[in-house]
């Protein structure tokens, strides 16, 4: 199986960690969110349950340098994608990501002689450029490093979970963590008298 980087709301690092161990995974780099799943049944399971993150993304390659990230979808072909940012500030070094990143998702496609177009509104698929400072390398050193991947969960901020039923509602990722500190234990009642 292979790697996936974890994309949460601020504070929930721990709590996503977390998930990964109890569904099976193992934590590969906890400064970057960077987990892995042995068994592909633990991690159907974990995106199907896991509360914490807001976007799982399968690395496809991984680099210290944006011009030696590599590019290798392994799904079947699709017609249309759109390429996101975390970890990276400002549109104009988004912009000159994008200059460097799109030929190769687009020369990678034409290789198999597939037609593909980028668009915002109901992608197929939709691929992520992840910037994380201080991550750990394959020789152990700490530093910058940029991982390219493919959203496999779509927005699971979208959950219906996470749907604010009132503007004075308590956000729902804040309320999971929250029980989650508490040590909530299910057979036992949350509410007082309810």
């Amino acid at each position: 199986m292979k790697q996936c980087i974890l994309i949460v709301s601020p504070g929930l690092n721990s709590v996503a960690l977390q998930e990964v161990v109890e569904f099976g995974g193992k934590v590969v780099d906890s400064v970057a969110l960077l987990c892995e799943f042995v068994e592909l049944s633990d991690f159907k399971r974990y995106i199907f349950s896991a509360r914490a993150p807001t976007r799982v993304v399968l690395v496809l390659s991984s680099s210290t340098s944006i011009e030696k990230l590599g590019f290798d979808f392994p799904f079947d072909a699709i017609k249309s994608f759109n390429l996101e940012y975390e970890g990276v500030t400002g549109q104009m070094v988004r912009d000159g990501l994008s200059k460097i990143i799109l030929p190769h998702i687009f020369s990678y496609f034409e290789l198999k002689n597939i037609e593909i177009s980028i668009t915002r509104k109901k992608p197929e698929a939709t691929f992520f450029v992840v910037l994380r400072e201080g991550a750990v390398d394959s020789s152990g050193s700490t530093e910058s490093i940029y991982y390219m991947g493919v959203d496999v969960c779509g927005d699971m901020a979208r959950r219906a979970y996470r749907i604010f039923a009132h503007a004075s509602s308590l956000r729902g990722d804040v309320a999971y963590r929250v029980i989650r500190e508490l040590g909530f234990d299910s057979s036992k009642k949350l509410l007082v008298g309810f």
